[in-house]
């Protein structure tokens, strides 16, 4: 990073503060060193495949490396990259440390979770009002604990521009906003949040799903084009029950399962396109196909 010709500005920290992002902030580019510290130096020994200090760290580093060396310091632009280029960075050190692969760091039913291939996860709370956080590495590992695998299809790295969504997107669908649920506490930083939404009335372009409807988790990334001004969640003037939109997607590991799937959305920049047109005649004869 330091021999790159390109720069990119790190803010650090000393101490935590009230409405501080949990681990870093990747739209402020911030490191806080207290947050950091509430990680262990090493892994504990009833808790091998705890989550350390280095590893938040450096996925830290390789996320921003990689937004300035494709000319995108900004956090509107392609995160979903940057944030994967932490997570391998994550398990590289991982490896190196004989530790199991790093499978996702998540929020999941509001409670923050860096969740290991060998079915354990480290867990960050933090505090309202002082910003603090606290670690906490869930039941002792057992010895016999064997790293699980996970398949998911090798998608093509793309950007977040309409062309590259168009020719990379396994899923395109057009449906109708059915019902909204409610948005998590934190923007996606270190951890990635979603807020689901739930759409019905379907035509798809590429790709199908069983069903009248389809669940797709948004990533919550600030200063999107989807996203609310001023806290975590998707904009309500935008995301209104009704309106139909054309929505890019893909199949994602589900983190409240070792094994099972869910749609995501592919990027928060342009991942929605207002659809034109799909007035009464659209919704009889969808209503006529069952």
């Amino acid at each position: 990073m330091i021999k790159d010709p390109k720069t990119i500005t790190i803010k650090v920290r000393d101490k935590a503060r009230k409405d501080d992002p949990t681990v870093d902030g990747f739209c402020d580019r911030l490191i806080i060193v207290e947050h950091l510290e509430a990680f262990p130096e090493n892994p504990p020994d009833d808790h091998p495949s705890a989550t350390t200090r280095c590893e938040a760290l450096i996925h830290i580093l390789a996320e921003y490396l990689a937004a300035v060396q494709d000319g995108h310091p900004h956090c509107d632009e392609n995160f979903m990259a940057y944030h994967k280029k932490g997570v391998e960075a994550q398990t590289a050190l991982r490896k190196a440390r004989k530790q199991c692969a790093a499978k996702q760091n998540v929020e999941v039913k509001g409670r923050l979770e860096m969740q290991h291939c060998n079915g354990t996860a480290t867990f960050v709370k933090q505090d309202p009002d002082t910003g603090k956080i606290t670690v906490d590495h869930g039941p002792k590992e057992k010895k016999d604990q064997k790293e699980l695998k996970f398949e998911i299809p090798r998608l093509p790295l793309r950007d977040d521009s309409m062309k590259s969504l168009l020719e990379t997107s396994p899923l395109i669908f057009s449906g109708e906003i059915e019902e909204i649920e409610e948005p998590p506490a934190h923007w996606s930083n270190f951890f990635l949040a979603y807020q689901r939404v739930r759409y019905g009335m379907l035509e798809f372009v590429r790709g199908g799903v069983p069903g009248i409807y389809l669940d797709v988790h948004h990533l919550l990334v600030e200063n999107t084009a989807s996203a609310l001004i001023g806290r975590p969640g998707l904009d309500p003037r935008q995301f209104v029950q009704g309106k139909r939109f054309v929505v890019f997607a893909e199949h994602a590991i589900d983190p409240m399962a070792t094994s099972s799937y869910r749609l995501v959305s592919n990027y928060p920049r342009q991942v929605l396109s207002l659809h034109v047109g799909g007035g009464p005649e659209f919704a009889a004869r969808r209503a006529g196909e069952g």
